[in-house]
């Protein structure tokens, strides 16, 4: 796969990551913490995985839902951060010019995806496991983030059955307490 087919599927990742976030209605807006005053999603900075009150990883260890006080953040983890990154840099594209191109192009997605996407719990109905996906719905029966593709995967399938139970039950008991 070329360079520019990459970094296309990356920046289509990326795209849908951020679309999938909220409905079409609401606004993102990048920033370290505040959402748009219409919104239940908005992008933020990624955050280390050790402030959050608990935190589930997917099998492959390359994307984190975090749990917060207030929101569930989706996020790729540092090893998903360093994949995208080595595949960028080891693309074997001929010529001095395609692979600078390839570099200077492959930071800014990389840039791009160094966000999360941060959802209000209190706009969450329920958590629940299905096999090996976590199911988060919201007010309205919707599921959140189950759209949301990277590398052909969707995200929220691939999740350790035990891990995701215990997220789930630990979600359920913040938006309880949000009532």
């Amino acid at each position: 796969m070329s360079v520019i087919s990459r970094l296309r599927m990356l920046a289509s990742a990326n795209a849908l990551l951020f679309a999938a976030a909220a409905p079409a209605t609401a606004q993102l807006q990048v920033s370290a913490r505040v959402p748009a005053p219409d919104s239940v999603a908005w992008v933020v900075a990624r955050e280390p995985l050790g402030v959050a009150d608990a935190t589930l990883r997917n099998r492959d260890r390359t994307v984190a839902v975090l749990l917060n006080d207030t929101t569930i953040v989706l996020q790729l983890t540092d090893r998903g951060l360093d994949r995208i990154s080595h595949d960028i840099e080891n693309d074997s594209t001929k010529g001095m010019g395609g692979r600078l191109l390839a570099r200077i192009l492959g930071a800014g997605v990389v840039g791009l995806l160094d966000h999360g996407i941060a959802h209000h719990l209190s706009a969450l109905r329920a958590a629940r496991v299905e096999g090996t996906r976590l199911v988060l719905e919201n007010r309205k029966g919707e599921r959140v983030f189950a759209d949301v593709d990277v590398n052909g995967r969707r995200v929220m399938d691939d999740f350790s059955p035990a891990e995701a139970e215990r997220f789930a039950a630990a979600v359920n008991d913040a938006i309880r307490r949000q009532r």
